[in-house]
C-alpha cells in the first residue's frame, strides 16, 4: 500500500508540474507577442518620423501599444493566471492583513485588486494604480461590479506617484516587467510612500536595494521586505 501511495503522490506532483510548465510557456508566449507588438509599433513610429509624419506616428504609438498590450496581458491574467494561482492565498503570503492600507503597484487587469480589498476587509483599503489608462478603466469596472467599497484605482507612474509620504502599511509588486533604467526610481518612490517599518512584497526575481529594504522572509515566489525608511 505504501508503494501505491507513493506512486500516486508522485503522479500528482508530475501532473501539477506539467500544468505549471504549460502555464509559464503560455505566459512567456504572450509576453513575446506583447513585446513584438510594441516593437512593431515603435518601428512604425520611427518610419513615420523619417517620412515627416512625426505627430501622426506618435499618436498611433500612444494609442495602439497601450491597448494591444493590455488586451494580451488581460487575456493571460484572466484565463491562464487563475488556473494555478489563488490570489487570496498569495496576498496573505505577501503579508496583507485586515485593517491595512495597501498600495498595489502596476495593477494591470486587476487580478489581485478586488481580492486584496477582501483580505484587508472594511477596516482597510486598497489603492491600485497603473500607467495604462485601459487597465485603470478595466479595473474600475471590476471594482464597481464586485461591490467592494474599500478599493480605488488611479492612473500613475510608479517612478513618481505624487502620493503622500509614509502613507501605506504595505505595497506589493506582482508581475511588473523590468522597465529598463527605471527600477531604481521605482524602489526610491516605494521607499518614500511606505510607512517606517512597513512591508514591501515582491514576486519572482525582483530585489529591492538593501539600503532601503531589509529582507524579512520568502514564501514560494513571494518575498517580503521591511522598509528602512532612509532618506532618498
Amino acid at each position: 500500500m505504501a508503494v501505491i501511495n507513493k506512486g500516486f503522490y508522485e503522479s500528482i506532483l508530475f501532473q501539477r508540474e506539467q500544468k505549471q510548465n504549460r502555464f509559464f510557456a503560455l505566459y512567456f508566449l504572450a509576453a513575446v507577442i506583447i513585446y513584438g507588438t510594441y516593437s512593431g509599433q515603435r518601428n512604425l513610429s520611427r518610419q513615420g518620423r523619417c517620412m515627416g509624419n512625426r505627430k501622426d506616428s506618435m499618436e498611433r504609438t500612444m494609442r495602439k501599444p497601450g491597448k494591444i498590450s493590455f488586451i494580451m496581458i488581460s487575456f493571460v491574467h484572466e484565463t491562464l493566471y487563475g488556473l494555478l494561482r489563488n490570489p487570496h492565498k498569495i496576498l496573505r503570503s505577501a503579508g496583507l492583513l485586515p485593517g491595512q492600507r495597501v498600495l498595489e503597484v502596476g495593477c494591470g487587469p486587476g487580478f489581485f485588486t478586488v481580492p486584496a480589498a477582501e483580505v484587508v476587509g472594511p477596516g482597510g483599503n486598497i489603492l491600485a494604480f497603473d500607467v495604462n489608462p485601459f487597465a485603470v478603466e478595466h479595473v474600475q469596472n471590476k471594482i464597481d461590479g464586485s461591490g467592494v467599497k474599500n478599493a480605488k484605482v488611479i492612473i500613475a507612474d510608479a517612478t513618481g506617484t505624487n502620493l503622500p509620504d509614509h502613507s501605506f502599511d504595505l505595497a506589493f509588486v506582482f508581475g511588473l516587467a523590468y522597465p529598463l533604467g527605471k527600477m531604481d526610481k521605482i524602489w526610491r518612490e516605494l521607499n518614500r510612500v511606505i510607512k517606517p517599518g512597513g512591508t514591501l512584497s515582491v514576486e519572482g526575481g525582483l530585489r529591492p536595494p538593501k539600503e532601503w529594504f531589509g529582507f524579512e522572509e520568502s514564501n514560494g515566489r513571494i518575498s517580503r521586505y521591511i522598509s528602512r525608511n532612509r532618506d532618498v
